[in-house]
């Protein structure tokens, strides 16, 4: 036994490091999807663009949509809340006047309005960029706004902003919002699902986990498989719960085993079982089936495999410490963690989701057409790139 743990203090030592340092790193919040992929660069750049238009008059412009807002036989005009949306800063009064002009358009009478702007994502994107979550939270919350807030891109934004805060509860409220007031278009918000997973696996919570396994077995219900990134951030978390025979069961929603995250979270949960046969023989898979490059683990195996080794004082002799000190030898483990990549930033764009167009000419984007069910297919999608 002595000898055993010699054989793995040194990598341990190195894994254990590597371990603090992430989170130290990882301990602030960052945006879960890229800023691209949200269309903040393309508001940003809008917001300059009216900036300059109003120049010397922002006050005023301010001032009469106040006046608008107070006065009800005034209206508040599109371009006006276009406009608006842009110029709001975070500072006394502006969001609280965004949101009162918000009500004020929402409430007049449709029938006057001839455009097809969808407002839903870029008043998203406005609290985003000034970071006000409970301001979105709020007007999402709100039965008026149902309407005004159905798109797939204004819930992937409203979650991310979420997430970024830490209000991984809230995340789930939203995702049950959805699912209540958009049964028919939203059946499974792919981008929303893909928060959720990880937002259940920070909060780390008996129920995030109850909450997660449920929305799998809907989807599996409904004959359309989650993300693979999705099933392993939920594996993952389930090993966090101590439940690593949900963590397998889990996993099973992967048609194939061999990527490096449900590969990775499959020996740690085989690990917590004490099935050490069972590891030894994958890794016997490993080393006969590919080269390092193309079927690796992440680091969070060593410490896992160590203790399961002495827990069950197995010999340094035996099959699995000789197996395992070849994989560590031809460099089938990363460096990297399983959370370093579950958290990495998605880029739906990148990942095949729906080409994105500029809408009028102030520079945000919304998809080009939006798919009634974005989870029906069971093709890769966001999130499995990088795998």
């Amino acid at each position: 036994m002595a000898r055993t743990i010699r054989c793995f203090s040194r990598l341990t030592l190195g894994v254990f490091n590597n371990h603090v340092n992430h989170q130290l790193l990882c301990n602030g919040s960052k945006t879960l999807y890229t800023e691209a992929s949200l269309g903040l660069p393309e508001y940003k750049s809008a917001r300059e663009n009216f900036r300059e238009r109003y120049t010397s008059s922002l006050d005023a412009f301010k001032q009469k949509i106040k006046t608008s807002v107070e006065n009800e036989q005034n209206l508040i005009f599109t371009e006006d809340l276009k406009a608006l949306i842009h110029v709001v800063d975070k500072q006394p009064g502006d969001v609280e006047l965004l949101i009162a002009a918000m009500h004020r358009f929402n409430d007049q009478d449709k029938d006057i309005r001839f455009g097809s702007f969808k407002f839903g994502p870029v008043v998203m994107r406005a609290f985003h960029y000034l970071n006000e979550p409970l301001s979105a939270l709020e007007t999402f919350r709100d039965p008026k706004f149902e309407s005004f807030y159905d798109q797939q891109t204004t819930f992937a934004i409203l979650a991310d902003l979420l997430h970024e805060n830490g209000m991984y509860k809230e995340v789930r409220e939203v995702y049950d919002l959805i699912r209540t007031r958009f049964p028919n278009g939203s059946k499974n918000p792919k981008l929303v699902v893909s928060v959720l997973a990880l937002s259940c696996y920070k909060e780390n919570t008996k129920e995030s986990l109850d909450f997660g396994v449920k929305i799998c077995k809907e989807m599996v219900d409904r004959g359309a498989l989650p993300l693979r990134k999705v099933v392993s951030t939920l594996a993952a978390l389930a090993l966090r719960q101590n439940a690593p025979h949900i963590a397998l069961e889990i996993l099973t929603l992967c048609k194939k085993s061999e990527y490096i995250s449900t590969k990775t979270v499959r020996i740690m949960a085989l690990c917590d079982l004490d099935r050490i046969d069972d590891v030894a023989h994958d890794f016997q898979l490993t080393l006969k089936r590919a080269i390092p490059q193309r079927s690796q683990y992440f680091s969070d195996i060593v410490p896992k495999i160590e203790a399961a080794i002495e827990r069950g004082n197995i010999s340094p002799n035996a099959e699995i410490c000789e197996l395992f000190a070849i994989i560590k030898a031809r460099e089938y483990i990363q460096d990297k963690t399983l959370e370093e990549h579950i958290s990495e930033p998605l880029d739906p764009q990148k990942a095949g989701n729906p080409r994105y167009r500029q809408q009028e000419s102030y520079g945000w984007s919304q998809p080009m057409r939006q798919d009634k069910d974005w989870s029906s297919t069971r093709q890769a999608a966001i999130g499995d790139h990088g795998e």
